[in-house]
């Protein structure tokens, strides 16, 4: 096994995300299995990085019922999981579904044209509670700023993905307590903000294949 390898079954674990192409009917604890036997092969993490990957490809809502700072090892994030299975599945629901020609034409126009709404914003998101932090340039293809979607939810930076940031795990506490009183739009809004992230991730994948 060669180096590019390596670096292909790295990128395949780290780009893993819940539901995606190939994974639509899977549940969440399938997802978590799926995820930690990718992270297994490709890396040698410990308990808190192996939690933290698997829930970077987990949708946003699933911070108000999973907390990753509660969770010493990634057994105990398994089990939650399965003991809130209908309830992440539903939360679940809306993320990450495979885009139609119409709207990957539509992100792609957001992209190159300046628009009033950047994709995935929303007046009742909260601020950033973080200080911004341009140096983290997203290794997964485009920014948010190339892409027209909104900056970082944790940072206020366009130079990366939410999933990204250094300062997501500070804030998931404080994430999963405004996540908890949010209301349609805004879960929609976090949903498109998803769609597009993803849609990156994999042209990111197909160009490295």
């Amino acid at each position: 096994m060669n180096r590019k390898w390596w670096e292909k079954q790295k990128k395949k674990a780290r780009n893993a995300h819940y539901r995606e192409q190939g994974h639509t009917n899977e549940t969440p604890a399938q997802y978590f299995i799926r995820k930690a036997d990718l992270l297994n092969v490709a890396f040698d993490l410990d308990d808190s990085e192996t939690i933290s990957e698997i829930m970077s490809g987990a949708p946003d809502a699933w911070e108000t019922i999973l907390n990753s700072q509660l969770y010493e090892t990634p057994v105990e994030l398994q089990n939650a999981m399965r003991y809130h299975d209908q309830t992440l599945i539903s939360l679940g629901n809306n993320n990450f579904p495979r885009l139609s020609e119409s709207t990957q034409a539509s992100f792609s126009r957001e992209s190159n044209v300046a628009t009033t709404r950047l994709v995935g914003a929303s007046t009742k998101l909260p601020p950033p509670q973080f200080p911004r932090d341009d140096a983290n340039v997203t290794k997964r293809g485009l920014t948010p700023k190339a892409k027209g979607a909104r900056p970082c939810r944790h940072c206020g930076s366009d130079q990366h993905w939410d999933n990204e940031c250094k300062y997501r795990s500070k804030s998931m506490r404080t994430a999963r307590t405004c996540l908890a009183h949010t209301d349609t739009d805004l879960l929609e809004a976090m949903d498109e903000y998803d769609q597009i992230y993803w849609m990156v991730v994999d042209e990111l994948e197909s160009d490295f294949q």
